[in-house]
């Protein structure tokens, strides 16, 4: 079990700060507050990684989990009204075979702990694939499941550095305003869509936007993936929920676009 807390920029300073203050006059008598952590609803798994907590530069508090390590790096989105338990399960299995993975909640797109006044979500990818980059990742992968398939998709073709690969798991056509197809025209590095082709309910145009985005998209190396079944983001390769086999097509497509390095 690792519990690190890892902190990035002023944030610790803050912390060293506050620490030294413990040592120094009159002896503060008050308890210590709980620190806050993601995943607090799924403990047992956030066990697992270390807590981490970046944003400074935006003025945030982003708070989320770190997996593995190596010099290949995933970032994880997040679906609609979720945090990162929802992202755990995959998570470790992504670890499990080498990489080096960042999962974080929202700001204000999310039941999570993070909070801070910049809410847009293509600037939070870019702060976690920046802090992930300094916690030893040196190449980026996007990978995001509904509202978050839509954010990767919008930040893929403006992060600096870019992403060296995209998977987006049934994107939302528009997501206040966020659209998928305007930011897959941008994408140019390798990318991969899922989505059920059932998957019609809470967004009936679910299959339809999946196969626009794999069009309108200018990358090279592309590849979509339709199943005739209801499952949505997440689902679709979350071990014990989605097919085995969708799960390792992502997976086998990941390791030929971005192999794990340590």
């Amino acid at each position: 079990m690792r519990r690190t807390r890892i902190y990035s920029g002023l944030t610790a300073a803050l912390a060293a700060f506050l620490l030294a203050g413990c040592f120094a006059g009159t002896p503060n008598l008050a308890p210590s507050p709980q620190p806050v952590e993601a995943g607090h609803a799924c403990e047992d798994l956030a066990d697992t990684g270390n807590q981490i907590e970046f944003g400074d530069e935006l003025g945030d508090e982003i708070h989320g989990i770190e997996l593995g390590m190596g010099k290949t790096g995933v970032v994880l989105a997040h679906e609609e009204s979720a945090d990162v338990c929802q992202w755990l399960p995959f998570g470790q299995e992504l670890q499990a075979n080498g990489y080096h993975v960042l999962l974080f909640d929202f700001v204000d797109e999310s039941v999570g702990v993070s909070k801070g006044p910049e809410g847009d979500m293509v600037r939070q990818l870019q702060s976690a694939s920046t802090f992930l980059r300094k916690l030893g990742a040196q190449s980026i992968v996007l990978m995001g499941a509904s509202m978050g398939a839509t954010a990767v998709l919008n930040a893929g073709g403006v992060l600096s550095p870019g992403p060296v690969a995209v998977v987006a798991l049934s994107p939302i056509g528009d997501y206040k305003g966020m659209k998928a197809v305007d930011g897959a025209k941008k994408i140019t590095m390798p990318l991969l869509i899922a989505a059920g082709t059932k998957d019609t309910i809470t967004y009936p145009d679910s299959p339809d936007i999946a196969q626009a985005v794999y069009t309108q998209a200018p990358a090279k190396d592309k590849k979509l993936v339709l199943r005739s079944d209801e499952l949505r983001g997440h689902n679709i390769v979350t071990q014990g929920i989605g097919h085995d086999a969708v799960r390792i097509q992502v997976l086998t497509w990941l390791t030929t676009v971005a192999p794990p390095a340590s």
